[in-house]
């Protein structure tokens, strides 16, 4: 028994990157066929896509909330065939650390490793201001 993803929460779920490997893409009519079944499951519109690469693979960058398996479902209900030659690797994305201190913060009340790291800093001859500067964003 196939479960149905809950509607809701594909609606509260974040777009992602997505890198989408055709390792063969079709020639012909085929070709706008399957375009249009690819760009339908990942539920975008053609012009959405990014293409990074023409050949000899074509690789397209899109932000999705699509998972693999809908995705993959939904290729299977359209009328196209695709032999396993579509590889979908979704991107990592970095997210910036929160700082632990506040630019408010003086570093005299920071962690010792901090100070340690600001006094080797402008041992270097980085000046007093960029360092501190630096270490906010550490």
């Amino acid at each position: 028994m196939i479960e149905e993803p809950d509607p809701n929460l594909r609606q509260r779920r974040k777009k992602r990157p997505v890198l989408i490997v055709v390792e063969k893409w079709p020639h012909g009519t085929m070709a706008f066929k399957f375009g249009s079944a690819l760009m339908s499951a990942l539920g975008k519109r053609r012009d959405e896509a990014t293409l990074v690469q023409l050949g000899p693979e074509r690789i397209l960058r899109i932000e999705t909330d699509v998972s693999e398996a809908e995705f993959r479902s939904a290729l299977k209900t359209k009328d196209v065939s695709y032999h396993g030659r579509i590889h979908y690797s979704g991107l990592l994305t970095e997210e910036p650390l929160k700082s632990t201190q506040s630019p408010h913060t003086s570093f005299a009340d920071g962690s010792p490793a901090l100070l340690e790291l600001k006094e080797e800093l402008l041992q270097r001859g980085m000046p007093d201001v960029e360092a501190k500067a630096y270490l906010l964003t550490v």
